[in-house]
């Protein structure tokens, strides 16, 4: 898989816009556009940006096979989004203030070069580009690997409340992720959008979501979200990770006659990088391990 440690950056307003957001390869196709610009930069609305099935299958960690047909209905049906932004937040829903915004002027698929080639739509531009305040930013790498859209979705939403938690009125939930005409029993809403968004968002991302609900009578009338950051366990000492890592005997780790002494001065410098980061450590161990 590429490199995904790339920002995204979004206006709060545009995190909190409603639509829907498609398919999960139309969230990806955007995700990927957005990691083009870079921080700070001016951002015209006649710049094209190119997707290709094989740069998704390396940043996603699929097939590319799979993503041919997959980018192609994408690119039709984000040509074709919109998002419905309220520019006063404290503004009832359906108020004047909303503004409805083309996400995209221009997107096509080219079907000899697998790829996809998109331009953003003039008045989405100050949403995604040049932010000095009210943004919300994040890594691509936390959610390019989620296999449901509305687990991106409700992690951008749930990041701006970390450490707190997020309450919706249901109605406003169906509106905020564009499924009001879909899922009207509260239990098929749950099964089709929040539990595979709460699967993704526990497995693949940097923070944790608990999801409940509150009732009126015998009516659920709102969805509570508690949002906080997993807890990362403290580093092994050194002896401890000398017999995690591949070693029976922590006073004989590298054949006859090396005391533990003269291993921790011949691991020194492996040892740190283990404490600085355990847990990307441990993952390349172990692909260094099966490949051996």
């Amino acid at each position: 898989m590429k490199e995904t440690n790339h920002d995204i950056v979004k206006s709060n307003a545009l995190i909190e816009a409603f639509y829907n957001p498609g398919s999960v390869y139309q969230m990806r196709l955007l995700i990927a556009a957005l990691m083009q610009i870079k921080s700070g930069e001016p951002l015209d609305h006649n710049r094209r940006f190119e997707i290709t099935a094989n740069a998704l299958a390396d940043l996603t960690g699929t097939k590319a096979r799979n993503n041919y047909q997959e980018l192609k209905k994408a690119a039709q049906t984000l040509s074709q989004m919109v998002v419905v932004v309220k520019e006063n937040p404290n503004a009832e829903i359906g108020a004047p203030d909303e503004t409805h915004i083309n996400v995209t002027s221009a997107c096509r698929y080219y079907e000899k070069e697998g790829k996809v080639g998109l331009e953003f739509g003039p008045r989405i531009i100050p949403y995604i580009s040049q932010l000095k305040s009210h943004f919300t930013k994040y890594q691509a790498k936390y959610v390019l690997p989620m296999r449901s859209s509305y687990g991106i979705r409700l992690y951008e939403l749930c990041l701006q409340w970390l450490g707190d938690e997020r309450e919706f009125e249901v109605d406003e939930f169906r509106r905020m992720f564009g499924v009001e005409k879909l899922y009207d029993r509260i239990d098929n809403l749950k099964a089709k959008v929040i539990m595979p968004a709460l699967r993704d968002i526990n497995t693949h991302s940097d923070i944790r979501v608990r999801f409940g609900q509150r009732k009126a009578g015998v009516r659920v009338s709102h969805f509570q979200f508690a949002i906080t950051r997993p807890v990362k366990a403290a580093p092994l000492d050194h002896q401890a990770w000398f017999n995690r890592y591949g070693f029976e005997k922590p006073y004989t780790p590298h054949g006859s006659g090396e005391t533990w002494f003269d291993a921790k001065r011949r691991t020194h410098h492996e040892y740190r990088k283990y404490c600085r980061d355990p847990e990307t450590w441990h993952e390349e161990w172990k692909k260094e391990a099966s490949d051996g």
